[in-house]
């Protein structure tokens, strides 16, 4: 029986599958690079798929901002240190925290600044 790695390999299809559909635009984009890409094949090699520059950033990016495993992976801090969800981190140091914490922080930001500004809200990256 073969279960290993099955269930974030789902995950991370699932989730680019999801952002993509939630961005109309960089699906569109897609969907032109991989057309380009098949030529006049239904299906396009693997082998080409691996090199096409859009469809590797968006799976890069949804591995960003959705990662399939929720245990954070271990980063070393760059030279000079580095701010991390509003704590100051030495050079050096290995961080790993889950990904939904910095959701959750950032949530609880807007939450809060929205109540100390009289009700409006801040901004957000979508």
């Amino acid at each position: 029986m073969m279960n290993a790695g099955t269930s974030t390999t789902t995950a991370a299809i699932t989730n680019s599958i999801y952002l993509l559909y939630k961005h109309p635009k960089a699906l569109s984009k897609l969907r032109e690079e991989l057309d380009a890409a098949a030529g006049t094949a239904e299906v396009s090699s693997s082998g080409k798929l691996a090199y096409l520059p859009y469809l590797l950033a968006c799976i890069e990016e949804s591995l960003s901002v959705q990662p399939a495993s929720s245990f954070g992976i271990p980063r070393i801090v760059p030279k000079g240190g580095r701010g991390v969800v509003g704590q100051f981190i030495d050079e050096d140091a290995t961080v790993q925290f889950r990904h939904t914490l910095c959701q959750e922080i950032q949530t609880w930001r807007i939450r809060r600044d929205s109540s100390q500004n009289g009700g409006s809200r801040g901004t957000r990256r979508k």
